[in-house]
Formats: structure tokens, sequence, C-alpha cells
């Protein structure tokens, strides 16, 4: 009895399953993991190299979360230098 080679097309379910486990281990950090990640490294008391190896995190994306902090603070100044007074007390009230 002669094997035969599976077809090319036969491997996509396992692209699918890596991509399902890299989806289902992908670390999710919250807005307080990322400020407190953020103050650390930018307060100097240890090298960004070790803060991101203590916190498990890669150096690209320890980079990528002031970037992120500073677009929101700035929509947010915006949002309220743009405000009524109404507005603006709606917005700091809730």
């Amino acid at each position: 009895m002669k094997i035969r080679p599976k077809p090319f097309a036969q491997k996509a379910p396992a692209k699918r399953v890596l991509a399902a486990i890299r989806r289902a281990t992908h670390n999710h950090y919250s807005a307080e993991d990322k400020r407190r990640v953020v103050l650390d490294g930018l307060r100097g008391d240890d090298s960004i190299v070790d803060l991101c190896r203590r916190e498990g995190i890669a150096q690209p994306l320890y980079y990528v979360w002031p970037k992120e902090s500073l677009k929101l603070a700035s929509a947010a100044w915006l949002a309220i230098r743009h405000a009524s007074d109404l507005e603006l007390i709606i917005i700091l009230v809730f």
C-alpha cells in the first residue's frame, strides 16, 4: 500500500488553529496596568529592558503605550477645551 502525501490545501486548518491559540494566549492589559508600567518607566529607577522583562512585555509594546496615552489625553483636553460650561460640569461630575 502506497501512502499518498496530503494536498497542500489541507494545511489551512493548522494555520487557523495556530492563529486561534495565539489569540487565546494573547495578554490583554488593563488601562491601569499600562499606566503603572509607563509611570515606572518614566521614573527611571530601572532600565526599560529590566522593566519590560519584569512585567513580561516586549519593548516595542512598552513604547506604544505612552503614545496611546498621549493621544487619549490630547483628545480629552480638546473635548474639555471646546465644551460649554454646562457640558464641562457634566464631564467633570460624571
